[in-house]
Formats: structure tokens, sequence, C-alpha cells
């Protein structure tokens, strides 16, 4: 729908009279496989032929290399041509341009315009032009009396060139989401069952079929390509797996680039296999960024990624990539506090949150202990449940470890970014843990870690809620531990955010009403909270211990 809006304010700006107009051509650009062709192109066809003749007498819609030309007005009102050769249709249609174009200017000749050469033009239609296989626009293609636009893969190669000469503008589309795929899922089913009856008698086994289309969602993507036809599925889930399995360590920059969303589309088999276009803004330009295609390929992305990251030499060459440290640093700077030095000076650095209203600012656990005890030492990816597909193994309480970074592997995990525990001394054992509590955990303190760009960063109690429920997969008896365990957030910020000054706030969001949510309010209370900058004093020190 958002595609016909901006096609149908182009067609309003189009003068009512024969007044000089310049139509604006544009190019559409979306995943392969969301259904540019069969749903927008479609879609635009539909309410071009419904549009006012006057403005758009004519639709040509150009796919597979052929054409087809649909007539609204004169002799062949109602008609549709057939080309089997796009360059015939394109013959056509200059014909029918300068036709036009001679009849309006005689007629206002006739009405004593004098100079209607110039100052008038003939509205001519509007083109759908297809890309597909080695079927690209050509200048030849009018956009001086026609309107145009181009669908296309994110593959440049296939409008650059085009778009350049025309100074056509993007239009970016996403892939549907889930909701919207159900919604379209739901749709089929009904026209197959025929009746409502059927439809409601069929209810379980509809289920069962929605469950297996979302689980191919999560796995590739949210395309409706292969989403949908178990032959094209099984094909990609077989172009992916090679994707990510054919790899070396010249690799995993472009990995990176993935995770970073600074990657371009490329038409190869280690690239577009593995990412989606995404619209990223609007104003006062279209952008788009290119993320993972699901959140198991992300998950895979990460995890190769991470593993790498953890190696010193790595990480070294990858804060050197040019104009990369800083989304390098913010994406994956958790893997810093394995450096005994970056943590000492981060406790230098470090910035107490306090209450507003509860005692004075805390000291962090991390400056009480001794450095040796205040890093991690080992680190552990974590893989998550995505949907209903179990992927990694839940770990007991006496599975934990102090000293060891727990990064998860989810691209978008919620309130932190990767957590370890630290064990006080026993000095300080009933000052940091929570009075009364007992148990293997009791003098530890989690510290969560959270890398951000924002000058603040607030949650809500949704986003707890989500934590808690990931921590209940990762460790079975997670609501025991979590109640045995002192808490600590730092926020590691941008260099260029402006420094956090107050705590940050965990909101209860409009129909966040239930007991869960307020149990995520009182809880979020007792979470110590802490800042520090990424200056150039501490990404010096990571480069030093990175290069060690």
């Amino acid at each position: 729908m958002r595609v016909w809006h901006v096609v149908r304010r182009e067609l309003a700006r189009w003068p009512d009279d024969d007044r000089k107009f310049n139509p604006r051509p544009y190019v559409l650009v979306g995943t392969p496989g969301i259904g540019k062709s069969f749903g927008c192109g479609s879609y635009l066809l539909y309410e071009l032929l419904h549009y006012d003749a006057a403005k758009v007498p004519v639709v040509a819609y150009f796919v597979d290399g052929s054409a087809y030309i649909f007539h609204k007005t004169g002799a062949m009102a109602g008609q549709v041509l057939f080309y089997d050769e796009a360059d015939d249709a394109l013959s056509v249609m200059w014909d029918m341009e300068n036709e036009r174009h001679e009849a309006l200017v005689k007629r206002k000749e006739a009405e004593g315009v004098k100079d209607a050469e110039n100052d008038c033009r003939a509205k001519c239609g509007f083109i759908i032009f297809d890309v597909s296989g080695k079927c690209q626009p050509e200048n030849r293609l009018s956009t001086t009396r026609w309107g145009c636009i181009v669908l296309s893969s994110p593959n440049e190669r296939n409008f650059k060139e085009w778009k350049k000469q025309k100074r056509a503008f993007y239009i970016f589309i996403n892939c549907y989401s889930t909701r919207e795929m159900k919604a379209l899922f739901a749709w089929q089913e009904r026209c197959r069952c025929g009746t409502s009856e059927t439809y409601q008698a069929c209810g379980a086994e509809i289920e069962q079929r929605w469950s297996v289309v979302e689980q191919r969602i999560e796995e590739v993507g949210p395309m409706l390509r292969y989403v949908f036809d178990d032959t094209e599925y099984n094909e990609r889930c077989s172009d992916v797996f090679v994707a990510l399995s054919c790899f070396s360590v010249e690799d995993m920059g472009r990995y990176m680039r993935i995770l970073l969303s600074k990657i371009q589309w490329t038409e190869d088999s280690s690239t577009d296999q593995i990412i989606k276009l995404v619209r990223s803004a609007s104003d006062p330009v279209e952008a788009c960024q290119n993320i993972p295609a699901s959140e198991v390929i992300g998950a895979k992305l990460k995890s190769f990624v991470v593993n790498h990251f953890f190696r010193r030499s790595y990480l070294a060459k990858a804060l050197n990539m040019p104009g990369l440290a800083a989304e390098v640093l913010g994406k994956f700077g958790s893997c810093a506090f394995m450096y005994e030095s970056v943590v000492d000076k981060v406790v230098e650095k470090m910035q107490c949150l306090p209450h507003a209203f509860i005692g004075p600012a805390r000291e962090s656990v991390l400056s009480r202990l001794r450095a040796a005890a205040r890093y991690a030492q080992h680190y552990q990816v974590i893989a998550f449940k995505i949907g209903d597909q179990r992927r990694g193994v839940s770990l007991e309480s006496r599975d934990l470890r102090t000293g060891v970074l727990y990064v998860p592997d989810l691209v978008n995990f919620p309130v932190l970014d990767a957590f370890y525990f630290v064990d006080a001394p026993p000095q300080d054992a009933a000052a940091v843990g929570r009075a009364g509590a007992r148990g293997a955990c009791a003098s530890w303190t989690i510290v969560c870690l959270c890398m951000t760009r924002k000058d603040n960063h607030d949650t809500t109690t949704g986003a707890v809620v989500a934590l808690m429920a990931r921590m209940r997969e990762c460790i079975r008896d997670w609501d025991v531990v979590k109640e045995q365990l002192s808490w600590e957030m730092i926020y590691v910020q941008h260099r260029d955010a402006e420094a956090m000054s107050r705590r940050q706030v965990c909101a209860m969001a409009a129909g966040e009403v239930r007991e869960e949510h307020q149990d995520a309010h009182v809880f979020w209370n007792r979470v110590e909270q802490y800042q520090v900058q990424m200056d150039n004093n501490l990404i010096s020190a990571i480069m030093a211990a990175a290069e060690c």
C-alpha cells in the first residue's frame, strides 16, 4: 500500500490540464522472493487500471522480456496487447507518444496557444518494468511523458545506469512481517477450504501447517517464495547451509559487516542467500540496510564473529578497519572485558547512576575486587531458542562459573549484550549479596554489559520480562538463582554520545499491567547502574590490549 501511495502522490502532482510537467521515475527495491512482482507489481497494475484515464490512458507492464499494453481510452479502450519482445512494445510506445504529442500540439495551436510545442505535454500513461534475468530497463524507456516504476532486487547492476540517466527516486520495501505472513496464510487456507465451516473444522490441521511455515520464516527469512513452497524451501536451506559452511578467516570481515548492517548487496552465493534488505529511513530520501535474513542466520553469524573476536589478533585487525572502529566496539565491545588492563581502565572511569531517593551512590563490586578477579578470563556463546527450535543446552546453577563472559547468540537480545559473574570477597558478601540469600551464588554479582550509541538507554518492563524468559531458557533454576544474585548494569556509551547522568528508567508501557510486568519494575529498582564513556583513552587501551 505504501508504494501505491507514493505513486498516487506522484500522479496527483501531474496537472489536470495540458501544461508541461516532469514525471518522476522510481526504482522499487526489495529482497528477492518477497513478492515484488506478484504482490506489489500486480497491485500497482490494478490501481493504475482503475485510476483516472485522463491522466493514465495506458498502462504498460514489462516482464520476462515481454510486455503487455493496457489501453483505457480511444478506439482500443478495454483491450490488452501482448508483445513477445519488449523492443516491439517500446517501438509502439514511442509511436504512441509522438502521435499523442502531435495531436495535442495541433489542438492547442488551434485554440490559440502560441508556443504549444514547449508549453504543453501529453500524458501517455504509466510503465511498470519488472527486472528479471537479462531483462533490464533501457534508456529507450521513455520517462518524459510516462510515469514509470522499475521493480528490482537490490543488485544495482539491474538499474544503476538507468537510474542515473533518468534521475529516478528509490522506494525501498521490507519483507512481510510474521503477522502479515500469517494473515496471507490464513487467507490462502480460507480459499482452499472453500467454506467457513470447512475452515473451522480443519483448525488443528491449519495450525500445524502454520507452525511449519513459521519455522521456515525463522530459518530462511520471511520470503514468500521460500516459505510456502517445499521445493524452494529445501533448495534455499541448502544454499544457506553452503553459504555458512564454506567460510574462512577472510570471511569474518564480511560477516561482521552484515551484523553491523554495513554490507553491500552482491549477487553471489556467499552473501545474497543470508541477507535481506530493510528500509531504514525516508527523510529526506529513502535509505536501506542489509541485515541477516532470519533469526537463525543472524545467530549463526554472530557466533562465528564472536568466536573470532575473542582472538586478540582479529580484534586488532577489526578495529583498524577504516570507518568501522566505532561500530565494532558498539556491537562487540563486551569482548574488551576479557582484558585486565581494559577493565582496570573502565573501573577508573566508571560513574554510578544513583537511585534518586535511596541513599548515596554505591561503589561497584568491580572497584572492590582485586584486579585478577574483576575481568572475564573465558567466554561462552549461548545458543538461545528461536521459535520452538531449541538450539542450546540448558545450564544448572552449578554449571555457572565466575570469570566467564556469557554472550547470547541472538542478534537482538533484550536489555543487555553480555554478562559475567564475579564472586565478592568474603568481607563484602553481606553488603553485596541480598539479605538472607542462601546458595552457591549468594555471594555473586552478575555484571551486565550494555553497549550503546544513545544518550540514554531506558528500557521497558516488557523488555525485562523478555530478558527473564530468555534467562529461564538458559538456566533451569533461574528464578532461584536471580534472587541470590546482586545485579550491576554497566552502560558503555559511544564516545560521541552525551554522558548519562541519571538512572536508566524501566517504564511500564501501556498494556503492560500483568503481575510479571509489575515484578519486572520492582526488580529493576534493585539493579545498580554505572556508566562509562568509550573515549579515546579507553579505545587506546583496548587497541593496546588487542595487539599484545
